[in-house]
């Protein structure tokens, strides 16, 4: 049942995450035929014989016992003798507290830097499961126990096993469990280690994954989660009021690096709030090491969740053409002071992207001397928004910043900016819907290459664009050559070309301009008040407010986006180079006359 709704749920995934899921219900098929034993442990018990629960061991007693399937079961308490850390699990064990939220690892005691250490071993089937256990009051010290790594979960591989002829599955799975609490020194320059975290996850093979369901993250001061190749899930989690109190420029509350050659290629996060995050660098990065090709990396995938009421500079940063899918996901009221909400870093590989039926409201961009956008990015050709709704009154930056190629559908922006399109990009918008007080598009195309020039495409769609000021707002804003193609839309109030730097816009039979500001000339040569440069004549003489087809010629730029001081330059430059050869025959004709005189 798990693995057909999972499938049912998650219909991107690949035939290897597939493959993943049903080898891990193979697993847990023969697990289910092997006898299972139970081993007590107590906070305060030294027994290393018979693990009872009436003569329970202490901790590490009953996981030298254990062996793989086996439970150990951890009874009511505070565990925190200094001797029991850290805690290292090799075995395909089950770690379970016997009463919901009564069992708590204290790792204030630890003289390590590790608090929990899984080994997964990638030559055999292994499962670890831990249960209903509280970790608390993590403060690593400088008795370090692997060189540089902090966390007070490490799940690694075990780099000592016999790497196996196929791959074999493994999971770690952590079911209602807490993190709490848990923190590093302030200062960076007494860290002997980089990056402490509340779960670092590294080298796992792709046959492995490690998840957290139904978990909490609260209160830490640290990172919460970083990966190095390896895949990680969060399910039905809530990740609220981390405050990142290290001094490190770094610092997220999800990093990670996807390698889809040699190790895990994938992070999901499904139905999970994360929220009140505050003082990271950014709430999430994902690099994707070697992704030579967006499609090699599924990257991040976010679906049924909330995210809200996060600070911090960026929020999801996206590298080396790492992916990123969002589907069914609120972003309410986060603010960010770098960049964008979602921003993909400029590189050699375009990032994938696609938004679908989410809704990103109320959220703010720190004021600076350039336009971001909301989403912000340079996107391959298969990214796609759809049925999406962007809403603000808080910021005047652009909704979309797009570099690269994009897809808009079923959206609607109410919004200062819909889109700022920059150079060299093509846009195509269906069935889109503006509200805003700003531009609807604002259109940068090259002055002078005109095969690499921006193209927009405005399809079947709506524009309200409010006039709340004393110039009014402007429907479509260009800068440079831009190849406009606008069909079945209409346009509502507000001036229509701003700043008409373009020779390539063409409207259909179907548009409809509607309202008394609109930017227009009939063809009897009167100019409407608010034509700025641009020229929309009317199909029909005897209208100033097209509705019909209607053509745009351009006064402000010449063919092709020759720029105005190139128009007036070169008639001056002809002409005077007209007077130099006029003066320059004169004086050879004169010069030629006189010779002859002479002789």
């Amino acid at each position: 049942f798990f693995f057909f709704f999972f499938l049912r749920r998650h219909r991107t995934m690949t035939t290897s995450h597939i493959a993943k899921v049903f080898g891990l219900l193979l697993v847990l098929c023969a697990v289910s035929t092997q006898a299972v034993s139970t081993y007590y442990a107590s906070p305060s018990a030294s027994n290393l014989i018979s693990c009872t629960e009436e003569l329970p061991c202490s901790l590490t007693g009953a996981i030298q016992l254990a062996q793989d399937n086996d439970v150990v079961m951890m009874l009511e308490g505070t565990y925190n003798d200094p001797t029991i850390f850290p805690i290292v699990v090799n075995k395909g064990i089950t770690l379970r507290g016997i009463v919901p939220k009564s069992v708590t690892v204290d790792c204030s005691t630890n003289g390590t830097s590790i608090c929990l250490e899984v080994v997964v071993p990638i030559d055999r089937f292994f499962n670890f499961f831990v249960n209903d256990v509280v970790f608390q009051n993590f403060y690593p010290t400088a008795s370090l126990h692997h060189g540089d790594l902090s966390a007070v979960v490490l799940v690694r591989a075990d780099i000592s096993s016999t790497i196996p002829e196929f791959e074999l599955a493994q999971g770690v799975t952590f079911t209602a469990t807490s993190f709490f609490n848990n923190s590093a020194p302030v200062d960076s320059s007494k860290q002997p280690w980089q990056y402490p975290s509340v779960v670092l996850v590294m080298g796992l093979p792709q046959s492995a994954s490690v998840a957290f369901e139904n978990s909490v993250f609260s209160a830490n001061g640290i990172e919460v989660f970083r990966t190095l190749y390896s895949s990680l899930v969060l399910q039905s989690c809530t990740i609220n009021n981390n405050n990142q109190a290290i001094e490190n420029a770094y610092s997220t509350v999800l990093s990670a690096a996807i390698h889809p050659w040699i190790g895990g290629s994938f992070i999901l996060i499904d139905d999970c709030l994360i929220a009140s995050n505050d003082g990271f660098a950014d709430l999430m990065t994902v690099s994707g090491v070697r992704c030579l090709n967006a499609s090699y990396c599924l990257g991040l995938t976010i679906s049924s969740s909330n995210i809200q009421v996060n600070r911090g500079k960026n929020g999801i940063t996206l590298y080396d053409g790492a992916s990123l899918n969002v589907m069914n996901t609120n972003f309410f009221s986060n603010f960010f002071t770098d960049k964008s909400l979602i921003y993909s870093h400029q590189a050699v590989t375009e990032s994938r992207l696609t938004l679908e039926a989410s809704v990103f409201e109320d959220n703010t961009l720190g004021f600076g001397n350039t336009i971001n956008g909301l989403v912000e990015g340079s996107w391959s050709s298969q990214s796609t928004i759809n049925s999406c709704n962007f809403t603000s009154l808080a910021s005047e930056n652009a909704a979309i910043l797009v570099r690269g190629s994009l897809l808009i559908t079923n959206s609607s922006f109410n919004y200062y900016n819909g889109l700022y399109v920059l150079e060299d990009s093509t846009v195509t918008v269906t069935q889109y819907s503006f509200n805003g007080t700003g531009s609807l598009v604002t259109a940068v195309g090259s002055e002078y290459n005109i095969a690499g020039s921006t193209i927009v495409s405005l399809v079947n769609s709506t524009f309200n664009v409010v006039d709340t000021k004393d110039t009014p707002s402007t429907a479509i804003s260009t800068k440079g050559y831009v190849n406009a193609l606008v069909s079945g839309s209409t346009f509502n109030d507000g001036k229509l070309l701003a700043n008409c730097s373009l020779e390539g816009v063409t409207f259909s039979s179907l548009v409809q301009f509607v309202g008394n500001k609109n930017s227009v000339k009939k063809n009897d040569g009167s100019v409407k008040e608010n034509a700025q440069g641009c020229q929309v004549v009317c199909n029909n003489p005897n209208k100033d407010i097209c509705n019909g087809q209607a053509t745009v010629k351009n006064n402000t730029h010449g063919t092709k986006g020759m720029p105005v001081w190139l128009q007036v330059c070169l008639p001056i430059s002809f002409f005077l180079f007209g007077v130099f050869v006029i003066v320059v025959g004169v004086f050879l004709i004169r010069r030629k006359k006189l010779a002859i005189t002479t002789n």
